[in-house]
């Protein structure tokens, strides 16, 4: 690779945006309020699955505290479409991530064994005093 040839990147690089617009999708199944089902309520069960197919997701409620979480099919096929949404937003960040690096890497390793930096490396070891006489620029620091 010649120095200024641009490295190729990884062919999916997401923005920001379609990060938060999958992280939304993911979550917008979960962000309604819980309908709460006390467990006097179970005995008429039939009646209580039509309001879970309605509501999507019930709260079971035992001694006024949280005893557990009712969902109907759909709702629990929405929370797997979730967690593979995630696992795939997931795998494909750490897919650019390491494409990112691999890139400046790439860049960097191009630049140090470009012809270029290595003639300058060798004329820095190479060089006579007189060639370091000629190149000498005084800093701030030194007598002109």
């Amino acid at each position: 690779m010649q120095p200024g040839q641009s490295i190729p990147t990884h062919p999916y690089s997401p923005s920001a945006l379609e990060v938060d617009e999958l992280i939304a999708q993911a979550r917008e199944p979960m962000a309604q309020p819980l309908e709460s089902l006390g467990l006097t309520e179970l005995r008429n069960l039939k009646d209580q699955l039509e309001r879970l197919k309605e509501h999507g997701v019930m709260e079971v409620n035992m001694y006024k505290s949280q005893a557990a979480i009712l969902m109907s099919p759909n709702h629990y096929q929405l929370m797997l479409a979730m967690t593979d949404k995630m696992s795939e937003l997931s795998q494909r960040l750490k897919e650019y991530e390491l494409s990112e690096a691999s890139s400046s890497f790439d860049q960097l390793f191009a630049t140090y064994t470009s012809k270029l930096s290595t003639d300058a490396a060798d004329a820095l070891f190479s060089a006579s005093a007189d060639d370091l006489t000629k190149a000498f620029r005084p800093g701030a620091t030194e007598k002109k």
